[in-house]
């Protein structure tokens, strides 16, 4: 009889005994899920990978010789007697949650996700779930984001403004979510747009699997007549001279403006590839999960405030997680 699927932190990494399965894992394992390819998430090369085809392409742009064995969104393959499917995780193209299910049992693991609409991923898929592992970066009430339709309005303003001053805005993301949707959002806000090579690498993964994007080029370094969009690290390493140009950064951690008095820039857009407090509620209240863990961030406390509305929550540490 098939035992219910549930995680546990072993040597420092997720894993499911019941289908020898790690999730994500930091280190080198002989069978590893991989949720989507930002770099954080594949440190280590493992003996069998399994994730998404738009997954595997991007990891390959970093991983020549990545090998995977990858399934599209629903598929299902049996392992162990459970069946193993993936859905859609709405945190950045081709990322997605992990579902393994006996008859009498349901384990899902969310990843990195996020509830709301994205403009170059499939939106976040919820199935109701017995066992739930989910991520919890901003679980914090001062973790509300703006409407993401006022946070896009927000940067084609920035960037029309700036060039309106004659100068060149800036807008800084990841190459691998953020910077493909920073390009589709200045595209379809009529601002002109050049990328940084690396935003422009995963662009023609996005197009080659059928996200639309208008005709972009590529930045090589000069000053352009267009928004630029471009890596934090790119942007770093390349411009000393800041002032024909204009700096935002799209991220999360921009709801902590204080931490930020430091650094040099001009905006902070809390534009997120992760569910906020609400995104993250709203997901428990659809998945309606008998248990809960939780991993990732403010971990601890948001085990504590589950079990408050009366879920039953516990919190995962891995070698990245620091003690409460």
């Amino acid at each position: 009889m098939l035992q219910p699927i549930r995680p546990v932190i072993r040597d420092g990494d997720l894993y499911l005994p019941g289908v020898d399965l790690w999730l994500d894992p930091a280190n080198s394992r002989p069978t590893a899920f991989v949720s989507h390819a930002h770099a954080d998430h594949i440190r280590s090369r493992h003996g069998s990978v399994l994730c998404t085809p738009q997954t595997a392409a991007l990891v390959r742009l970093r991983i020549r010789k990545f090998r995977a064995t990858t399934l599209a969104f629903h598929q299902p393959v049996q392992r162990k007697g459970y069946t193993i499917r993936l859905i859609s995780a709405g945190h950045i193209f081709g990322s997605a949650q992990l579902v393994v299910e006996s008859p009498h049992w349901r384990f899902v693991y969310t990843g990195d996700f996020k509830m709301t609409e994205s403009l170059t991923c499939e939106p976040a898929e919820v199935v109701p779930a017995d066992c739930l592992l989910m991520e919890s970066t901003f679980a914090h009430a001062r973790y509300s984001f703006p409407p993401v339709t006022d946070l896009r309005q927000r940067i084609v303003d920035f960037a029309a403004q700036t060039l309106a001053q004659s100068k060149t805005p800036v807008l800084l993301g990841y190459a691998i979510g953020k910077g493909p949707e920073l390009v589709r959002i200045l595209q379809l806000g009529g601002v002109p747009v050049v990328a940084g090579s690396e935003v422009m690498r995963a662009v023609h993964v996005y197009s080659r699997f059928g996200v639309p994007f208008d005709s972009v080029d590529t930045w090589w370094g000069r000053r352009p007549h267009a928004a630029l969009v471009t890596t934090p690290h790119a942007w770093a390493r390349t411009i000393r001279n800041r002032e024909e140009w204009r700096v935002a950064l799209a991220t999360g951690w921009a709801t902590d403006q204080p931490t930020f008095d430091s650094l040099q820039y001009d905006a902070m857009i809390p534009l997120s590839d992760h569910a906020d407090w609400p995104g993250l509620w709203q997901y428990v209240e659809q998945a309606k999960p008998r248990e809960t863990y939780v991993i990732h961030g403010q971990a601890w406390p948001f085990a504590r405030a589950l079990r408050a509305k009366g879920y039953e929550a516990r919190a995962l540490l891995t070698e990245d997680d620091q003690q409460p």
